[in-house]
Formats: structure tokens, C-alpha cells, sequence
């Protein structure tokens, strides 16, 4: 029974006969990563069809170990193409590290990014949208494990059911910039039999040596009375750190009066979260202690790109006004991406805010990644960061 069938008839349960461990161990087999587990269709408000998908990726901790991971699956409304549907897998820009915060426990066609990506369809993609691995404890930014999850998304589809076209492109805002950009730099060496055409990202976060002095520089009084987003993004660091190395040290980074908000990274959706955040008066230097960026070096270690060369073109879309991300910082990966060879198109609208420049740059990431496929030369905006 293919995917296709389950989607059509309305079938639910376990694909090849092989069910889903029910925790992390090391299995009696060794399935292959992308390996596709089990289909079960689930409603929503796009147009088309859609489903949860379970497959394995690899465990970034132990590679020998097999992690099985649910994704998302949104199909265009009408029969495909010849070739099949062209694929956009979507690195989600809110994860957040509780179980229910996850695209297969939400309404994505409600949720912020419905319309982004029912833009996608409505252009006659497939989209695919992946929960981050360990639903429930994820590790927050790490590259390595996001980029296999993700890769290992259109593995399970694309493999499956003729419908879907091996032509991929990867995409993702914040968080899931981050992951679409990981993801591409390791298709060489993790993934080379798949076809990645072009990656669309907005708002990706870059925990390069200056942002981390920066921040640093703020926990030591120089402007650290200021309220600073990245600081919720460094207790969700630190959460998952927790999680990885449950001996570490990673709550010591954080001063007393932070704990309280600290605790609550792992158990609200990223939404809440930051307004718990914001309210709580909580600035860098009243947060972080003076250890805190070697407490938290692990994290900031596994947040590093995998590469900067990316095989495939790059459109990347930069506010000026993104005080989540700062644009300082995308600039600074724009630059480092074009030194290492990328070819890149970037927008920067100095007037967008962190979710606005996507909106606005929505179109015109689109058809760049659709000419992209179809083997145009995008050009490159490169010479301006040299």
C-alpha cells in the first residue's frame, strides 16, 4: 500500500509492516533513514489532501540509533503534474520545545504561516512540513539534527508515491531558516541522491563568534538594561541542553530571578513564551550569569552551520527592523554565506520586521526557487558583500 492509497481512501496505520519503537534504542534491524513508518490523513483548510507521516532519521547523539520523527504532508488540490509534484519541505519558524507546540498537534492552515504556505500550493507545490525530532525534547538550533530530520522528510515522501517529484526545494523562517539551511549544506554527504533545486529562507538566526560577544558584552553592563529577544532564544538553547546532558550545567547560565521563566521554555509554545518573557522585565544582564556562555558553549557548538557553501542557490530575505533575529546578524551570514562560495540572491527591506519581510518577499522567493527548478540561472547579489 503506497501513501497515495492511504491519502485517497481515507486508510490509516503502518506502512511495510514495521511499527515505531516507542523509545530511542538501538533496533533489533537497522531500517535506512527516511525509511517511511505509517500514513494517517488529518484534515485541515489547505485545498488537496494532507496526512501525518512517520519515518526515521538518524540520532545526531548515537548515529547507530534510528529516531522516528512525524512531518506534516499537504498535497495542491487536483491530479499532479507529469513528474509529480514539486516538493517544498518547510522548516517551521515557532517549534518551540513542548510536545503540543509541533505541526502534526496543530491546525497549520490556521496557524501564522497558513497563508505562506498555501501560496506554495496554490503554485502547485507539495509541501512538507517536519516536527522536530524527540517531540517533546528537542534540541533547540542543533544543525546536524534538524538538516537529517528534514532531508529524511523528503526521503520518506518522495521515495514513496510517483506523485511527488524528486525536485525539492528547502525553505524555513527563523528556527526553520536555520534548519532549511542546514539541511542544504548536507545533501552532499547525507542525502546525495536527492534533487535540492533551491533553498528560500527569512529571518535565519547566525550564532557566529559576534553575536555571542555582543550578548556577552550586554551581561557585562554595556546596553544590557535593554530587553533582547535572543534571550528567550538562549533558554530555549539551554532547555534542550538540559535535555541532552542531563548532568551539564546548562541551568547555572541562568541568574535566580531568570529560573522561574527558564523552567517554563520547555513546557510553552513559543508564542506564550516570549510574552512571558517580555513581561517579566528580564534583560540580559539580570538573566545570565557570568558563566553562561560556557555553560551554554555546547548549544551555541551544535547551532554552528554543518557548511557555507551551499550547492544550491540561496534567496534569503532580510528586515532591517527583525529585532528577533537581528538583521546585524543576517547580514553577517549573508556575507559568510557568499564568501564560502554561495550563490545567493538577498532582499533586505529595511522597514520589515521579523515576520513581515517574509510575507513581503513571498512572491518573489517563490518564483526564484520555481525558476531555480527549472535549471534558470538566479544570478547572485554577492559582489555587494565582498
Amino acid at each position: 500500500m503506497s501513501w497515495a492509497i492511504a491519502l485517497a481512501v481515507g486508510l490509516t496505520g503502518t506502512l511495510g509492516g514495521c511499527e515505531a519503537p516507542q523509545v530511542d534504542a538501538p533496533l533489533s534491524f537497522r531500517p535506512q533513514p527516511g525509511a517511511l513508518i505509517s500514513v494517517i490523513p488529518k484534515e485541515n483548510d489547505f485545498p488537496g489532501r494532507s496526512a501525518v507521516v512517520t519515518y526515521y532519521t538518524t540520532d545526531v547523539l548515537v548515529p547507530a540509533h534510528m529516531l522516528t520523527v512525524t512531518a506534516m504532508v499537504f498535497t495542491p488540490a487536483g491530479p499532479p503534474p507529469v513528474g509529480g509534484w514539486p516538493v517544498m519541505a518547510w522548516g517551521d519558524g515557532m517549534p518551540g520545545l513542548a510536545d503540543d507546540c509541533a505541526p502534526t498537534a496543530t491546525d497549520v492552515s490556521r496557524g501564522p504561516y497558513g497563508p505562506y504556505l498555501l501560496s506554495w500550493l496554490k503554485r502547485g507545490f507539495a509541501v512538507i512540513m517536519t516536527d522536530q525530532p524527540r517531540r517533546g525534547r528537542p534540541f533547540y538550533l542543533n544543525a546536524r539534527e534538524e538538516g537529517m530530520s528534514m532531508l529524511d522528510a523528503v526521503r520518506a515522501v518522495t521515495t514513496n508515491d510517483g506523485r511527488f517529484s524528486r525536485r525539492t526545494v528547502l525553505a524555513g523562517h527563523g528556527p526553520g531558516a536555520h534548519a532549511a539551511l542546514s539541511a542544504a549544506g548536507m545533501v552532499a554527504e547525507y542525502a546525495p541522491e536527492l534533487r535540492i533545486g533551491a533553498v528560500v529562507v527569512s529571518g535565519a538566526p547566525y550564532w557566529d563568534s559576534r553575536s555571542v560577544a555582543m550578548l556577552a558584552g550586554q551581561v557585562r553592563g554595556e546596553s544590557g538594561h535593554q530587553r533582547d529577544p535572543e534571550l528567550g532564544e538562549l533558554m530555549l538553547m539551554g532547555a534542550s541542553l538540559a535535555a541532552a546532558m542531563p548532568t551539564g550545567d546548562a541551568a547555572r547560565a541562568f541568574s535566580p530571578q531568570a529560573r522561574t521563566v527558564y523552567q517554563q521554555a520547555g513546557t510553552l509554545c513559543p508564542v506564550p513564551f516570549m510574552a512571558l518573557l517580555a513581561t517579566s522585565g528580564l534583560t540580559p544582564a539580570t538573566a545570565l550569569t557570568a558563566s553562561a556562555f560556557e555553560d551554554l558553549k555546547p548549544a551555541f557548538d551544535w547551532a554552528a552551520y554543518p557548511t557555507l557553501r551551499i550547492q544550491a542557490p540561496v534567496f534569503f530575505a532580510i528586515g532591517g527592523k527583525d529585532v528577533q533575529v537581528p538583521g546585524a546578524a543576517q547580514d553577517r551570514l549573508a556575507a559568510d554565506l557568499c564568501r564560502a562560495g554561495t550563490r545567493m540572491r538577498v532582499r533586505h527591506d529595511p522597514d520589515q520586521n521579523h515576520m513581515s519581510a517574509l510575507f513581503v518577499s513571498s512572491d518573489e522567493g517563490m518564483t526564484f526557487a520555481q525558476n531555480a527548478l527549472r535549471g534558470v540561472e538566479p544570478g547572485s547579489d554577492c559582489a555587494a558583500f565582498r
